[in-house]
């Protein structure tokens, strides 16, 4: 698997991204929906990386730079048929790696509280990352879990 920076308007990453702004979309039960779409995913405060098995994207991650030292996992997605072959954990490898190339000393993250990321909260949890305080614009929203961890 490689894992590079890439465009989420690639012909072959759009789709991904669609898919997984679509599913967040039926996800979202009330409160704020904080998905960046296509343009935001591009933005210069955003790293957007892909993870490749060959030519096939596999999944995709961005990470933003929050200011100073510290940066926010954004975004995160597997393709379907790729889940559990650890996509996901080779990302937030890179994530990691990266963060602390750049020196940061905190990466936060928010994720759903509902039933439909119990995945990610088990992830992030066994990834090393621990529960903490909303950050940023967020407020406190008893439909979001927040996380991070210092580096």
């Amino acid at each position: 698997m490689r894992i590079g920076v890439a465009d989420p308007a690639d012909r072959d990453v759009a789709p991904l991204v669609a898919g997984y702004i679509a599913a967040m979309h039926a996800l979202e039960v009330g409160g704020g929906l904080y998905t960046l779409d296509h343009a935001r995913l591009s933005a210069p405060d955003i790293t957007f990386l892909t993870a490749r098995d060959g030519a096939t994207v596999v999944g995709f991650a961005a990470l933003r730079h929050l200011g100073d030292d510290r940066g926010e996992i954004k975004s995160m997605a597997t393709t379907p048929g790729f889940e559990r072959r650890g996509v996901a954990r080779a990302l937030l490898d890179h994530i990691v790696m990266i963060a602390r190339q750049r020196q940061w000393r905190r990466l936060n993250l928010e994720t759903g509280s509902g039933p439909g990321f119990v995945a990610a909260r088990t992830l992030y949890t066994a990834f090393g990352f621990v529960d903490g305080p909303s950050y940023g614009d967020y407020g406190d929203d008893p439909l979001l879990t927040f996380f991070y961890m210092d580096l």
